[in-house]
Parts: C-alpha cells; sequence; structure tokens
C-alpha cells in the first residue's frame, strides 16, 4: 500500500516540510497477482516511485506498508552496471567469471540445474552460460541480471526500463515469461507492445500527480499525441 506519497530530493526548509516534490499524494494498491504499469515522460519520476515501492529509498512524505516477509525483485535502468561493477572485483580459481559460476557462488543451495535453467529461460545458451562476462553483450548481461533476480524467489517484480537493452526477439521471450509466471508485477516502460502485452491496470504520472488511465497504453498514446500536437 503506497499511501499519500511525496518524494522530493531537496532539503527540507526550516519549518520541516519538504519543498519542490517532484510528484505527492500517491495513492497506489498493489494487490497480489496484480499487472500494474505506470507511464509517463522522462522526468516525470517514475524510477523514483517505483525505488520507493522497492522499498530501496524512503519517501520524503507519506508511507508504504509492506506485506510481511515479501521479497520483491527490483530490475532498474542500472542494475546491469550495478551487477557488472560487483563481478569485476571477483574470480574464480582461473581467473574467469561466468555466468554459471557467479550465480553457483551467490546461491549455493540452488543446484546447477537450477541455475542453467534460470539462464536458458533468458536466453543464454549453455555456451554463454560459460562464458566470461566481460565477453557478453549488453542484452546478454540483461538477461543475466534477470536471471539473477528470478532466483531469489521474489513475490512482487518491480520492473524499470527492462526490455531498454533487449531485442526484439528477447523482449518477446520476456513477455512470454512474465505472463507465466504467477507473482505480481509493477512495471514502468516506454515499450507499447511489452505494456500491451503484459495487461493489468496503467496509471500515469503526470504533473507531480498519479491518475488511472482507462483504456491503458493506447489510451495513454493517443492523449499522449494529441497534447503534443498542439504545441
Amino acid at each position: 500500500m503506497v499511501m499519500d506519497v511525496g518524494h522530493s530530493y531537496d532539503t527540507k526548509t526550516t519549518s520541516g516540510s519538504t519543498s519542490n516534490l517532484i510528484f505527492d499524494c500517491v495513492d497506489l494498491a498493489i494487490r497480489e497477482g496484480s499487472r500494474i504499469t505506470i507511464l509517463g515522460e522522462n522526468g516525470a519520476g517514475k524510477s523514483t516511485l517505483l525505488s520507493i515501492i522497492a522499498g530501496e529509498i524512503m519517501p520524503s512524505v507519506g508511507t508504504v506498508h509492506f506485506a510481511t516477509g515479501i521479497n520483491i525483485g527490483h530490475f532498474h535502468q542500472h542494475a546491469v552496471d550495478h551487477l557488472f561493477a560487483n563481478l569485476c572485483g571477483r574470480s574464480t580459481g582461473d581467473g574467469i567469471v561466468t555466468p554459471l559460476s557467479y550465480l553457483t557462488e551467490k546461491f549455493p543451495s540452488k543446484t546447477e540445474h537450477e541455475i542453467r535453467g534460470e539462464l536458458t529461460r533468458f536466453g543464454l545458451s549453455p555456451k554463454q552460460a560459460a562464458t566470461n562476462v566481460r565477453f557478453l553483450s549488453g542484452g546478454e548481461r540483461c538477461r543475466m541480471c534477470m536471471a539473477n533476480m528470478m532466483l531469489e524467489t521474489p513475490q512482487l517484480l518491480v520492473l524499470d526500463e527492462i526490455s531498454n537493452h533487449l531485442d526484439v526477439e528477447s523482449v518477446e521471450a520476456l513477455i512470454y515469461g512474465l505472463n507465466k509466471w504467477n507473482g505480481t508485477i509493477v512495471l514502468a516502460s516506454h515499450d507499447a507492445n511489452l505494456v500491451r502485452s503484459i495487461g493489468g491496470e496503467s496509471y500515469v504520472l503526470f504533473d507531480g500527480m498519479l491518475r488511472r488511465i482507462d483504456g491503458g497504453i493506447d489510451t495513454y498514446l493517443k492523449v499522449f499525441a494529441k497534447h503534443y500536437h498542439k504545441l
């Protein structure tokens, strides 16, 4: 439950209030098994709102209540870079870190078969699973990051522009996997096909407020086109 949430990166005023909120009075109920898409222009605060929903930053005002014991997987725009930076300081006995060796070390309770299966599910072949991560493409690193996230067994996925580094075939595989998954998804994306395929409820973060959109992404695109046609 997101209740009356607002956020600012400015310091508080002498009176204790927060100035220059990038959004305010955001209310959102995220029900188990639901699919929710947050739409809006760049700079509207979508990434910040998703980080608040993921529990990674505290809102400047308002509260967020989480279900007891919930495990949240958060894929943000810099998740791949952060994961790769952590990998640079690691090495196996032969000095090489591969997706398989890294995930095997990180998840000792998982069998090699389970880890290989998760990597395969996100389109990494056995050969790629055994390739030095330094030589993986941006899309392959993104797939490794998604496999890493799913091995955490989350009940809620918070996904911020997850399709940015993926080709069309990979996005289709992602859509298939997400639609087969029975957990809860909160998504921000500019990929209309991804948003349309995931379905569920759509909201737009505009002018500092979060509003629900009847008709989903197609209604949003029509309103967006009319707005910019008038400018």
